[in-house]
Protein backbone atom coordinates (compact mmCIF):
# COMPACT_ATOMS: atom_id res chain seq x y z
CA UNK A 1 0.00 0.00 0.00
CA UNK A 2 1.58 3.43 -0.63
CA UNK A 3 0.26 7.00 0.37
CA UNK A 4 1.19 10.80 0.42
CA UNK A 5 2.93 12.10 3.26
CA UNK A 6 2.49 15.72 4.62
CA UNK A 7 5.54 16.65 2.70
CA UNK A 8 3.98 14.80 -0.61
CA UNK A 9 6.96 12.66 -0.50
CA UNK A 10 6.33 9.37 -1.83
CA UNK A 11 5.71 6.57 0.46
CA UNK A 12 6.92 2.86 0.03
CA UNK A 13 6.09 -0.65 1.75
CA UNK A 14 9.37 -1.85 3.52
CA UNK A 15 9.60 -4.89 5.73
CA UNK A 16 5.62 -4.66 6.08
CA UNK A 17 5.51 -0.92 6.93
CA UNK A 18 4.72 1.92 5.04
CA UNK A 19 7.86 4.66 5.09
CA UNK A 20 9.21 7.70 2.46
CA UNK A 21 11.25 6.50 -0.35
CA UNK A 22 14.07 8.49 0.60
CA UNK A 23 14.20 6.73 3.55
CA UNK A 24 14.51 3.21 1.66
CA UNK A 25 16.85 4.32 -0.86
CA UNK A 26 17.71 8.38 -1.21
CA UNK A 27 19.74 8.13 -4.58
CA UNK A 28 16.55 6.91 -6.47
CA UNK A 29 15.26 9.36 -8.86
CA UNK A 30 11.96 6.93 -10.29
CA UNK A 31 9.96 4.29 -8.36
CA UNK A 32 7.61 2.29 -10.27
CA UNK A 33 3.88 2.65 -10.23
CA UNK A 34 3.66 0.60 -7.24
CA UNK A 35 6.48 2.04 -5.27
CA UNK A 36 7.86 -1.04 -3.85
CA UNK A 37 11.11 -0.54 -5.53
CA UNK A 38 13.50 1.92 -7.59
CA UNK A 39 13.51 1.94 -11.27
CA UNK A 40 15.48 4.45 -12.40
CA UNK A 41 18.79 5.65 -10.05
CA UNK A 42 20.34 9.46 -10.21
CA UNK A 43 22.65 10.51 -12.43
CA UNK A 44 25.96 9.00 -11.46
CA UNK A 45 24.44 5.99 -9.57
CA UNK A 46 22.96 2.61 -11.25
CA UNK A 47 20.84 -0.30 -9.81
CA UNK A 48 22.61 -2.66 -7.86
CA UNK A 49 20.79 -5.13 -6.42
CA UNK A 50 17.31 -3.84 -4.73
CA UNK A 51 19.07 -0.33 -4.43
CA UNK A 52 21.29 2.24 -6.57
CA UNK A 53 25.22 2.62 -5.80
CA UNK A 54 27.28 5.36 -7.07
CA UNK A 55 29.11 4.42 -10.33
CA UNK A 56 32.61 5.47 -8.34
CA UNK A 57 31.67 2.69 -5.85
CA UNK A 58 31.11 -0.08 -8.06
CA UNK A 59 33.95 0.85 -11.03
CA UNK A 60 36.39 3.08 -9.64
CA UNK A 61 36.47 6.52 -8.05
CA UNK A 62 37.07 8.37 -11.44
CA UNK A 63 34.10 6.75 -13.22
CA UNK A 64 30.75 8.99 -13.88
CA UNK A 65 28.16 7.39 -15.50
CA UNK A 66 27.66 3.36 -15.75
CA UNK A 67 25.55 0.11 -15.76
CA UNK A 68 25.36 -2.58 -13.06
CA UNK A 69 28.41 -4.12 -15.58
CA UNK A 70 30.65 -1.46 -17.00
CA UNK A 71 31.50 2.18 -16.53
CA UNK A 72 30.44 4.15 -19.49
CA UNK A 73 32.01 7.61 -19.05
CA UNK A 74 34.38 9.31 -16.88
CA UNK A 75 35.53 12.30 -14.90
CA UNK A 76 37.77 14.84 -17.07
CA UNK A 77 41.17 14.24 -17.30
CA UNK A 78 40.05 10.55 -18.31
CA UNK A 79 39.65 8.58 -21.25
CA UNK A 80 37.18 5.47 -20.95
CA UNK A 81 38.58 2.69 -22.96
CA UNK A 82 36.52 0.16 -20.91
CA UNK A 83 38.01 1.94 -17.97
CA UNK A 84 38.91 5.08 -16.70
CA UNK A 85 42.16 5.80 -17.79
CA UNK A 86 44.58 8.75 -17.82
CA UNK A 87 45.12 11.48 -20.25
CA UNK A 88 48.50 12.16 -19.13
CA UNK A 89 49.03 8.28 -20.16
CA UNK A 90 48.41 8.45 -23.72
CA UNK A 91 50.29 12.45 -23.98
CA UNK A 92 52.13 13.75 -21.27
CA UNK A 93 51.12 16.80 -19.67
CA UNK A 94 48.07 16.08 -21.01
CA UNK A 95 44.73 17.27 -18.93
CA UNK A 96 41.88 16.39 -21.50
CA UNK A 97 41.93 13.80 -24.08
CA UNK A 98 38.73 11.89 -25.90
CA UNK A 99 37.85 8.46 -25.45
CA UNK A 100 40.84 7.57 -28.36
CA UNK A 101 43.02 8.88 -26.06
CA UNK A 102 43.96 12.36 -28.00
CA UNK A 103 44.59 15.16 -26.13
CA UNK A 104 42.02 17.86 -26.39
CA UNK A 105 43.74 20.25 -23.68
CA UNK A 106 47.17 20.58 -22.17
CA UNK A 107 48.84 21.99 -18.82
CA UNK A 108 49.63 25.75 -19.28
CA UNK A 109 52.28 26.71 -22.11
CA UNK A 110 51.88 23.83 -24.63
CA UNK A 111 48.87 22.78 -26.83
CA UNK A 112 47.49 20.09 -28.56
CA UNK A 113 48.55 18.69 -31.95
CA UNK A 114 48.03 15.19 -33.57
CA UNK A 115 46.74 14.12 -30.35
CA UNK A 116 49.67 15.19 -27.79
CA UNK A 117 50.62 18.48 -26.11
CA UNK A 118 53.58 20.57 -27.76
CA UNK A 119 55.23 23.49 -26.01
CA UNK A 120 53.22 26.76 -27.78
CA UNK A 121 56.73 28.19 -28.16
CA UNK A 122 57.46 26.03 -31.37
CA UNK A 123 54.56 27.72 -32.83
CA UNK A 124 54.17 31.50 -31.22
CA UNK A 125 57.74 31.75 -30.19
CA UNK A 126 59.14 31.97 -27.43
CA UNK A 127 58.34 33.83 -24.19
CA UNK A 128 54.77 32.72 -24.91
CA UNK A 129 53.31 31.19 -20.83
CA UNK A 130 49.77 30.19 -22.41
CA UNK A 131 48.43 29.70 -25.53
CA UNK A 132 45.16 28.77 -27.16
CA UNK A 133 43.78 27.03 -29.76
CA UNK A 134 44.76 23.72 -31.17
CA UNK A 135 46.74 22.56 -34.58
CA UNK A 136 47.40 25.31 -36.54
CA UNK A 137 45.52 27.78 -35.07
CA UNK A 138 47.11 28.40 -32.22
CA UNK A 139 47.66 31.89 -30.67
CA UNK A 140 49.39 33.49 -27.27
CA UNK A 141 46.96 34.12 -24.70
CA UNK A 142 46.08 37.85 -24.11
CA UNK A 143 48.25 38.89 -21.47
CA UNK A 144 50.99 35.87 -22.11
CA UNK A 145 53.26 36.95 -24.07
CA UNK A 146 56.43 38.08 -22.32
CA UNK A 147 58.45 39.00 -25.16
CA UNK A 148 58.91 40.11 -28.96
CA UNK A 149 59.14 36.59 -29.83
CA UNK A 150 55.85 35.52 -29.39
CA UNK A 151 54.15 38.02 -31.01
CA UNK A 152 52.83 37.77 -34.93
CA UNK A 153 54.37 39.44 -37.58
CA UNK A 154 54.72 43.53 -37.69
CA UNK A 155 53.86 43.06 -33.86
CA UNK A 156 55.75 43.63 -30.79
CA UNK A 157 55.58 43.81 -26.90
CA UNK A 158 53.81 47.01 -25.75
CA UNK A 159 52.01 48.53 -22.99
CA UNK A 160 48.26 48.45 -24.03
CA UNK A 161 45.61 49.77 -21.85
CA UNK A 162 47.65 49.60 -18.93
CA UNK A 163 49.08 45.77 -19.61
CA UNK A 164 51.71 44.42 -21.63
CA UNK A 165 50.29 42.77 -24.92
CA UNK A 166 51.35 42.44 -28.91
CA UNK A 167 50.44 45.47 -30.73
CA UNK A 168 52.08 48.26 -32.53
CA UNK A 169 53.34 51.38 -31.77
CA UNK A 170 50.01 52.81 -32.93
CA UNK A 171 48.70 51.21 -29.93
CA UNK A 172 51.20 52.63 -27.48
CA UNK A 173 50.63 55.97 -28.85
CA UNK A 174 48.38 57.05 -31.64
CA UNK A 175 50.37 58.02 -35.24
CA UNK A 176 53.81 56.85 -33.48
CA UNK A 177 55.97 55.10 -35.98
CA UNK A 178 58.53 53.72 -33.56
CA UNK A 179 58.80 52.84 -30.08
CA UNK A 180 59.95 50.46 -27.11
CA UNK A 181 57.79 48.76 -25.23
CA UNK A 182 56.54 51.73 -23.14
CA UNK A 183 57.87 54.73 -25.22
CA UNK A 184 57.21 56.29 -28.21
CA UNK A 185 60.51 57.54 -30.00
CA UNK A 186 59.22 59.46 -33.08
CA UNK A 187 56.24 59.83 -34.68
CA UNK A 188 55.04 58.45 -37.95
CA UNK A 189 56.43 61.38 -41.71
CA UNK A 190 53.27 62.46 -41.04
CA UNK A 191 52.95 63.84 -37.92
CA UNK A 192 54.68 65.26 -35.74
CA UNK A 193 55.13 64.80 -31.26
CA UNK A 194 53.87 68.23 -30.09
CA UNK A 195 53.70 67.48 -26.50
CA UNK A 196 56.06 64.58 -25.94
CA UNK A 197 53.22 62.10 -25.74
CA UNK A 198 50.93 63.13 -28.46
CA UNK A 199 52.11 62.95 -32.75
CA UNK A 200 50.02 64.51 -34.40
CA UNK A 201 48.64 64.39 -38.36
CA UNK A 202 50.87 67.98 -39.85
CA UNK A 203 47.33 68.28 -41.68
CA UNK A 204 45.56 69.84 -38.51
CA UNK A 205 49.03 71.65 -37.53
CA UNK A 206 49.24 73.59 -41.17
CA UNK A 207 47.06 74.54 -43.96
CA UNK A 208 48.15 71.85 -46.95
CA UNK A 209 51.31 69.91 -45.04
CA UNK A 210 51.94 66.34 -45.71
CA UNK A 211 55.06 65.84 -43.65
CA UNK A 212 56.49 67.97 -41.21
CA UNK A 213 59.10 67.96 -38.06
CA UNK A 214 61.07 70.64 -36.04
CA UNK A 215 57.95 72.64 -35.28
CA UNK A 216 57.81 73.65 -38.81
CA UNK A 217 55.99 72.01 -42.25
CA UNK A 218 58.63 70.22 -44.79
CA UNK A 219 56.37 69.16 -47.20
CA UNK A 220 53.03 70.08 -49.03
CA UNK A 221 50.06 67.70 -49.81
CA UNK A 222 50.43 68.67 -53.55
CA UNK A 223 53.38 69.25 -55.40
CA UNK A 224 52.15 73.02 -57.20
CA UNK A 225 51.89 74.40 -54.26
CA UNK A 226 54.08 76.48 -52.39
CA UNK A 227 55.78 75.58 -49.39
CA UNK A 228 56.59 77.80 -46.13
CA UNK A 229 57.53 77.01 -42.83
CA UNK A 230 54.13 77.78 -41.83
CA UNK A 231 52.05 75.54 -44.14
CA UNK A 232 51.38 75.05 -48.23
CA UNK A 233 49.93 77.98 -50.14
CA UNK A 234 48.33 77.43 -53.65
CA UNK A 235 50.29 80.73 -54.95
CA UNK A 236 52.72 82.59 -53.17
CA UNK A 237 52.05 83.96 -49.87
CA UNK A 238 52.20 88.06 -49.60
CA UNK A 239 55.55 89.13 -48.21
CA UNK A 240 55.05 90.93 -44.81
CA UNK A 241 56.47 94.51 -45.00
CA UNK A 242 58.88 95.73 -42.27
CA UNK A 243 56.88 98.52 -40.40
CA UNK A 244 60.36 100.46 -40.94
CA UNK A 245 59.65 101.00 -44.56
CA UNK A 246 56.04 102.08 -44.45
CA UNK A 247 55.64 106.04 -43.23
CA UNK A 248 52.63 106.55 -41.17
CA UNK A 249 50.07 108.69 -42.89
CA UNK A 250 50.21 111.48 -40.71
CA UNK A 251 53.91 111.66 -41.77
CA UNK A 252 53.03 111.76 -45.36
CA UNK A 253 50.34 114.13 -44.77
CA UNK A 254 52.94 116.47 -42.83
CA UNK A 255 55.72 116.54 -45.68
CA UNK A 256 53.04 117.38 -48.17
CA UNK A 257 51.94 120.20 -46.48
CA UNK A 258 55.37 121.36 -46.08
CA UNK A 259 56.31 121.10 -49.70
CA UNK A 260 53.49 123.05 -50.91
CA UNK A 261 54.30 125.62 -48.61
CA UNK A 262 57.53 125.80 -50.30
CA UNK A 263 56.61 126.06 -53.97
CA UNK A 264 54.25 129.04 -52.70
CA UNK A 265 57.22 130.61 -51.42
CA UNK A 266 59.60 129.83 -54.13
CA UNK A 267 56.87 131.48 -56.58
CA UNK A 268 56.81 134.89 -54.53
CA UNK A 269 60.17 135.19 -54.71
CA UNK A 270 60.59 134.77 -58.37
CA UNK A 271 57.70 137.23 -58.98
CA UNK A 272 59.35 140.13 -56.60
CA UNK A 273 62.87 139.80 -58.47
CA UNK A 274 61.22 140.23 -61.45
CA UNK A 275 59.38 143.74 -60.55
CA UNK A 276 63.03 144.81 -59.53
Amino acid sequence: MIGKSSRDNIKVLYNGEEVEATAVDPNCKTWDSKGHKCSECKDGYTKYGAVCKSCSEIHGEDCTKCTFTSCTKCNPGFAFLGECVPCDEFAPHCEECDDNGACTSCRDGLYPKDGACVDCQTKVGGGCTLCTGSDDSVTCAPGNCVADTCCSDNTKLVMKYGNLACGTCDDLVKNCGKCTTTECLSCKDDTMDVDGDNCVLCSKLFDGCAKCGGGECTACSDANWVLTPNGCYSEEPPKPVHPSSVAPQSVVSECSRIGNNVFMLLLILSAIVLFL
